[in-house]
């Protein structure tokens, strides 16, 4: 069973079963139930202990004060976890069901996260930046090309090994999601960055990855 650290045992027993719901019904690892453990009982201190009571309008104020010092993406979490609380309490017959609709979805308002994307000459602009003179300019605009000119992610080119790189086919093999292997067409230009960096960067060097 989940533990829940609170001074209440109602409060305990609410944010308890709802965790043990969430675990059972839908498959919800032990890291997340710790999230949704935070986020339940912070609710519950602002609504009180009996979810009869609940109101709309209550509602749609807690979640404001448990969201609102968050960013976007965290409080959008953080709403959807008072949702899924406020159904399984109406499962259980604790309150009465549709609550889940009071909370409303989290604003994004202009220039509150990062853009969805940036125009190409803006992108052009940021790997310009690089000073590829000194080793971490040349390891950034190495990193900024591959993001930019094959579409790679972070993580793909965290995990990116210098056995990956065929120089003769000028292919460079990437690990996707689900440990799918794809071979991408390696530029001229992102390979001459590439060796530059390693031309440039420190020369001992205790394992194969890239970067």
């Amino acid at each position: 069973p989940v533990e829940v650290n609170t001074a209440g045992g109602s409060i305990s027993k609410l944010v308890t079963g709802f965790c043990e719901w969430m675990r059972r019904q839908r498959g919800v690892t032990d890291a997340t139930l710790r999230v949704y453990t935070r986020v339940a009982i912070a609710l519950v201190r602002r609504l009180g202990e009996d979810p009869r009571r609940y109101e709309a309008e209550a509602l749609r104020a807690a979640v404001r004060e448990v969201t609102g010092r968050h960013g976007v993406a965290t409080a959008r979490h953080a709403a959807t976890v008072a949702r899924a609380f406020l159904r399984h309490l109406a499962v259980e017959g604790r309150c009465r069901p549709g609550l889940d609709a009071a909370v409303l979805p989290v604003a994004s308002w202009s220039l509150a996260s990062l853009p969805r994307y940036v125009s190409a000459e803006a992108v052009q602009r940021i790997i310009e930046s690089c000073d590829s003179d000194r080793p971490c300019g040349a390891r950034d605009h190495a990193i900024l090309l591959l993001l930019a000119r094959l579409g790679l992610r972070g993580s793909d080119i965290l995990r990116m090994r210098l056995i990956d790189i065929d120089w003769t086919a000028a292919r460079v093999r990437v690990t996707g999601k689900g440990r799918r292997e794809v071979r991408l067409p390696l530029p001229q230009e992102v390979g001459d960055a590439i060796l530059a960096y390693l031309r440039n960067r420190r020369p001992v060097v205790g394992c194969d990855l890239l970067f």
